[in-house]
């Protein structure tokens, strides 16, 4: 009856000129409060926070995932580091008109810091519930840290919705589809 995730997804940072064709791996740290993202919300925790900085030497870039409860209920259990525990079920908070039912809980994102600019960053998620789901199976959403102009870029978002299922320009649906009603365990890469 749970629903087991590390990183809830992965979001990593690419440097956008050739120069550096290499992902940037940041440092991970404990889960910690990050009170400057909001997740673009009201009412989103922002105390259990996996929270990764890029070398401050070379670069001012700060990436969080977290996961949450959708709307009412209480604040996921996690073990402190990158793994959240949620229940299964389809939300009782569903949008007007959704096509594929939404879960219990969303995932957020947080990308800050002064250099962001410089970056591509890909936020990577999985429908498959079975742990250890090949890369070439996940989803991609990019952004283009360019077209941010210095602006923080937060969001919360729930494997349900119906645009992380779809092919578009910045997104790569992933393989398969998603169910709110199986247990399984989503892996950062």
């Amino acid at each position: 009856m749970k629903y087991a995730f590390n990183s809830v997804a992965v979001l990593v940072a690419l440097p956008s000129t050739a120069v550096f064709a290499a992902p940037i791996t940041p440092s991970s740290t404990a889960l910690q409060a990050q009170p400057s993202a909001t997740f673009a919300g009201s009412g989103i925790p922002n105390t259990a926070v996996q929270v990764l900085t890029l070398d401050p030497t070379v670069s001012d870039v700060t990436l969080g995932l977290t996961a949450h409860q959708r709307f009412t209920g209480p604040n996921l259990a996690n073990n402190g580091t990158s793994t959240f525990d949620a229940a299964t079920g389809v939300s009782a908070n569903p949008p007007s008109s959704p096509a594929d039912p939404y879960a219990l809980w969303n995932f957020a994102f947080y990308v800050g810091g002064d250099d962001i600019s410089n970056y591509v960053f890909r936020l990577y998620c999985d429908f498959d519930p079975a742990s250890g789901t090949d890369e070439a199976n996940h989803g991609v959403i990019e952004f283009l840290g360019s077209a941010l102009q210095g602006a923080a870029i937060q969001n919360s978002l729930n494997l349900g919705m119906d645009f992380l299922a779809m092919n578009a320009t910045g997104i790569t649906a992933p393989l398969g589809s998603f169910s709110p009603t199986v247990e399984g365990d989503t892996t950062s890469r």
